[in-house]
């Protein structure tokens, strides 16, 4: 029981760096930096791979180029790709990153049909020990009945994890409610935890104490709150030169998704996936340019970080 299913959110990202932010209305920017990408959630499941954990994917890209270019990739880097559902358009995400690694989105949603739940009523949800997914996977309509019927079928062996984005906030209550209570695992910031309506994480834990909660910081590092009333908290490293924060999260969820394939306590995936976050922001880009292994394990080297 060794397999992790990510669902929807998967995109075509055009990745680009710009000066500074705002960018005047008017000016003509060029770019040092320029990349085609998957992104999304297939940022989390290159990640994932890469770092030996058993992935397929369940969503949808349009039958288009960038769809085909999307699984190609995802194909390439191990990723099971038998549950991605092509038709209609591919979400297309334009990223700009600035010179101190802050980052904006600008993204097209995909049009399509409603994903055929048909063909995932036929999984061995026994077999699945990890399920994630995001805000924007609920909050699509081609995925979001897909997202409810997955949570509801998994095994009680599997860990249900919810990243829930800028979007979760935006679902109606009934919904928020019942993939928080079906959640074992909850990986946030803390304007996301806010957006809800909670202060703090452990207001959040209160109202969902089985959660285990992780707060992500930014440059701040995370805190990592059990559903025993643990927390611990990591700070990044001062030698981290941040170049580009976009994909810091979804590499977070892959890193911690890895982590828990091959046996990590909660506070050890926390530990070892704010790790993987920080290789990545030391990198430009996503998508290919997502961590490896060896780039991982190096970083934990260097800094003497026992985990």
């Amino acid at each position: 029981m060794n397999r992790n299913l990510i669902i929807g959110d998967i995109t075509l990202d055009i990745i680009m760096d710009t000066p500074s932010f705002p960018i005047r209305s008017g000016l003509s920017v060029i770019s040092n930096n320029a990349l085609f990408e998957p992104g999304g959630n297939a940022n989390t499941i290159i990640t994932a791979c890469r770092l030996g954990a058993k992935v397929e994917a369940a969503g949808m890209v349009g039958n288009d180029f960038q769809g085909h270019f999307v699984l190609d990739v995802l194909e390439k880097e191990g990723c099971g790709t038998d549950l991605i559902q092509k038709n209609g358009t591919t979400t297309i995400v334009v990223t700009l990153t600035d010179m101190s690694g802050n980052h904006s989105f600008h993204g097209k949603s995909g049009t399509g049909a409603e994903f055929d739940t048909d063909v995932v009523s036929a999984l061995d949800f026994d077999s699945i020990a990890n399920v994630y997914l995001t805000g924007y996977s609920i909050n699509d309509a081609r995925t979001e009945k897909l997202c409810r019927m997955v949570v509801s079928s998994a095994s009680a062996k599997s860990n249900i994890i919810l990243d829930p984005g800028p979007e979760f906030c935006m679902l109606p209550e009934d919904l928020k409610c019942f993939f928080l209570s079906k959640a074992d695992y909850f990986l946030s910031t803390t304007d996301e935890i806010r957006a809800l309506g909670y202060k703090n994480a452990e207001e959040l834990q209160f109202d969902f104490p089985h959660l285990f909660i992780v707060e992500k910081k930014g440059k701040n590092g995370c805190s990592a709150y059990g559903a025993d009333a643990l927390r611990i908290d990591y700070r990044c490293h001062p030698s981290v030169n941040a170049v580009d924060t976009s994909g810091a999260g979804d590499s977070f969820a892959g890193g911690f998704l890895a982590a828990l394939s091959h046996g990590f306590d909660f506070a050890k995936a926390v530990h070892f996936a704010n790790c993987v976050s920080e290789v990545k922001v030391s990198k430009f880009g996503c998508g290919r340019c997502m961590p490896y292994k060896k780039e991982v394990l190096d970083f934990i080297k260097k800094e003497n970080i026992d985990i």
